[in-house]
């Protein structure tokens, strides 16, 4: 029979790992380092009932880089290399002073590529960043994967099988969010110039059910009456169309496609075109030949394909495409992409 010391340190992992879901949940940034410290403390307490001390030192190691963090992202500063550098040298050092066994180098791995994966994310070099758009996640997501493996390795020993069981799922939803980054990065970004191919779009791409993602809340009620009435689906179907229709005739239509499935589309019009923007167009009609104008309306992702720079490329393309002045909207009621 388990001492009680061993099922108040599960206790401990249950909820380092209820609190670190809610704040990836949540997928802003000081929710996820805040959720982090919350996972740290957890699991450093669990480490330190089942004698694992270098688990425990790795947890307060990796506690005060995450309060670092959070100190530094709150006022809009970055973190130093320097500060890296020494999370990393006193892991190292500690790891050395109280080895024991070959699993004890395990927190000192998952430290350090921790550190280097935040580190790889916040260069700032242009010509970096570009690689970090491109390659930064894949990096991200590899060391996510190797990090679980070294929770998994050092668990073993000190029969947390919660943790065991715990990063086992986590490898595999990381290796489902790894096939997902490889497959964005085969979209590519086509502009819609005819309306046969709006309309081929629509009617294989999933058009609207992305549309609905990105904007629309729509209810269950909703989607009973799309499943069960076909003349509320067309309808919803036909509103959808015209506004895309609208982009076609009088601005720019850009998608992000793999096959004949869309996961992203950005479209653009002349300011004065636009009669939702009426306030922007009196706002830049004063001194300015409004004609000359472009109002960046709409942008959206797949919700599974945020944040990996698919974004980005429909902004680029746009931009390749509408002449230098142009207006961005931000859109606080959408479930805008990031």
């Amino acid at each position: 029979m388990q001492p009680a010391a061993y099922w108040v340190s599960q206790f401990f992992v249950v909820f380092a790992y209820a609190f670190l879901g809610l704040g990836l949940q949540n997928g802003q940034k000081i929710a996820i380092l805040q959720a982090s410290c919350a996972f740290n403390i957890l699991l450093g307490l669990q480490f330190a009932l089942l004698a694992g001390t270098l688990g425990l030192i790795g947890s307060i190691i990796a506690l005060a880089r995450n309060a670092l963090f959070i100190y530094n992202e709150k006022r809009g500063r970055g973190n130093p290399s320097w500060a890296l550098l020494l999370f990393g040298g006193i892991s190292v050092v500690l790891t050395v002073i109280f080895y024991r066994t070959p699993t004890d180098i395990f927190p000192c791995i998952l430290t350090l590529i921790g550190l280097y994966a935040y580190w790889h994310g916040r260069k700032k070099d242009i010509a970096l960043r570009k690689k970090v758009i491109l390659h930064g996640p894949e990096v991200i997501l590899t060391g996510t994967i190797v990090i679980s493996a070294c929770y998994i390795v050092y668990a073993i020993p000190l029969r947390s099988w919660l943790i065991v069981a715990c990063e086992a799922c986590m490898i595999i939803f990381t290796v489902m969010a790894l096939r997902r980054f490889r497959r964005s990065r085969r979209f590519k970004c086509i502009q819609v110039k005819d309306e046969g191919a709006l309309l081929n779009y629509l009617d294989k791409g999933k058009l609207c059910e992305l549309h609905d993602l990105c904007f629309a809340k729509t209810t269950h009620r909703q989607k009973l009456q799309d499943l069960f009435c076909k003349k509320h689906c067309h309808e919803r179907r036909g509103t959808i169309s015209a506004k895309f229709e609208k982009y076609l005739a009088d601005g720019i239509l850009f998608f992000s496609v793999d096959g004949q499935e869309v996961f992203g589309f950005s479209a653009a019009m002349p300011l004065q075109c636009d009669t939702e923007a009426g306030n922007i167009s009196n706002r830049y009609s004063v001194g300015n030949d409004i004609s000359k104008y472009w109002h960046h309306d709409a942008i959206g992702v797949h919700p599974k394909y945020r944040t990996w720079g698919v974004a980005l490329n429909l902004m680029k393309a746009m931009f390749d495409k509408i002449p230098e002045q142009y207006v961005l909207r931000p859109m606080e009621k959408s479930k805008m992409a990031r």
